[in-house]
């Protein structure tokens, strides 16, 4: 699993700190991926597989237990605040 770190101004959108990474999991497994970002709040999460917003992962955690073929792909998180409304995003590929 990757984790990444941001650090930003204190009146500033926030910013990564890391980078991508190709990850491995099994069939049946699990995959925790986390986004830990330092900023003004609050900041808002939404987890993406592809192009697509994943329901309900809207957090600083994205969990995924029963992994299958349907799971594989670029998994990317977008972090914003209300200073800043550009979206921001790091990509795994699973």
């Amino acid at each position: 699993a990757a984790a990444y770190l941001a650090v930003m101004g204190p009146d500033g959108p926030p910013v990564f700190l890391g980078q991508q990474q190709n990850l491995t999991v099994s069939g049946g497994g699990q995959l925790d991926l986390t986004a830990p970002v330092l900023g003004r709040g609050p900041l808002f999460y939404q987890w993406r597989l592809g192009t697509e917003n994943i329901p309900g992962a809207n957090g600083f955690t994205l969990h995924i237990t029963g992994l299958n073929a349907g799971h594989g792909g670029a998994y990317s998180v977008i972090v914003s605040n209300v200073v800043d409304g550009v979206l921001h995003a790091i990509t795994n590929t699973v």
